[in-house]
């Protein structure tokens, strides 16, 4: 299964100048910024806070869903973020929790954790072998960008 590593933000002009950024595969959720580029860059770090408070609290990650609105914009999330997310969810299909993946892993719990910490620098050979053992693989595609 391929799924994108950006998710659709609508960016709406504020009149008193900047952008309001609001993610609707989330629902909820909502930032600021003065400029388009200082938008994108808040909006990829409350996709990041958002998906990360899903997985702290047990939740589904929302799949990342393309909008065609004009004040529609892709905000791409890093490429170990997205193997990340898609790895809690394989869990969550697996009827898993992490304690399980670190068995299966014979891995410590503190570095299973950081298996699902977003922001942390993980060894892609870590979340390759996390894949493995619940009978998945994941791969790269390279693409012209849109």
């Amino acid at each position: 299964m391929t799924r994108t590593a950006a998710y659709s933000a609508v960016f709406e002009r504020d009149p008193s100048g900047g952008f309001v950024i609001t993610l609707p595969d989330f629902g909820w959720g909502v930032t600021q910024a003065d400029t388009e580029e200082a938008a994108h860059e808040m909006a990829r770090e409350l996709i990041l806070d958002l998906a990360q408070y899903h997985i702290r609290h047990g939740e589904p990650v929302p799949i990342p869903r393309r909008r065609a609105q004009t004040n529609t914009r892709l905000v791409f999330i890093p490429l170990v973020a997205a193997a990340k997310i898609e790895l809690y969810r394989q869990l969550q299909k697996a009827g898993l929790r992490k304690a399980d993946l670190g068995r299966l892993m014979g891995m410590a719990a503190p570095n299973v954790e950081r298996l699902f910490r977003l922001r942390h620098p993980s060894r892609i050979e870590s979340i390759e072998a996390a894949f493995r053992v619940l009978g998945k693989e994941i791969g790269l595609e390279v693409r012209n960008a849109a």
